[in-house]
């Protein structure tokens, strides 16, 4: 099975702190002699390099987290001595 849409928001914590993985709406299975998926579903800042690119992907898709946002200098203090 291929969740997806493996983000912040899908995993979720019990009271024992284990995670567990929610939303499979958009999972998908390989079907018997498929190897890949080319589909392009997700969310789009969690969406892996293969993705994106295009290429095929399966149960080994790597997962991609997003970068920060940049920093602003209107609102960050300045980093020039």
């Amino acid at each position: 099975m291929i969740h997806r849409d493996v983000k912040a928001g899908n995993i979720l914590l019990n009271k024992k702190g284990m995670a567990k993985l929610g939303d499979f709406g958009i999972a998908a299975l390989l079907k018997q002699g498929e190897e890949k998926k080319r589909t392009q579903i997700g969310s789009p800042f969690w969406m892996s390099p293969e993705l994106i690119l295009g290429e095929g992907y399966d149960q080994k898709v790597a997962l991609t987290l997003p970068l920060p946002p940049p920093l602003s200098t209107s609102h960050s203090p300045s980093l020039t001595l």
